[in-house]
């Protein structure tokens, strides 16, 4: 899950602040919402510009320096939990997991 909150930063480094305020130009701010059975982490960034079912494909990245296996070994973990995985472009990012219970 570590991955999914760093690359929703678009940064490998962590971010430790609590500011709702984002200015432009400003690190995306990352959430974590649960629920009994389910949790997202989600950002309020410009969103992924590739569609999310290219962004989970092996090798597949929108950074230069990216590997594109960041998402597809979520998708691994989660389905080896049960979980379903599902990944929501809209006003940011947010990547949903369901069954998690």
């Amino acid at each position: 899950m570590t991955d999914v909150c760093r690359g929703s930063t678009g940064t490998d480094e962590p971010r430790h602040d609590s500011t709702s305020d984002r200015r432009d130009g400003d690190p995306p701010t990352v959430t974590v919402g649960l629920l009994s059975d389910e949790f997202d982490i989600a950002n309020d960034g410009p969103g992924l510009d590739i569609d999310p079912g290219q962004a989970i494909a092996c090798s597949v990245s929108t950074r230069d320096d990216g590997t594109g296996f960041g998402l597809a070994i979520v998708t691994e973990i989660a389905a080896a939990h049960g979980w379903e995985m599902r990944i929501v472009n809209d006003d940011g990012t947010r990547v949903e997991f369901r069954g998690t219970d």
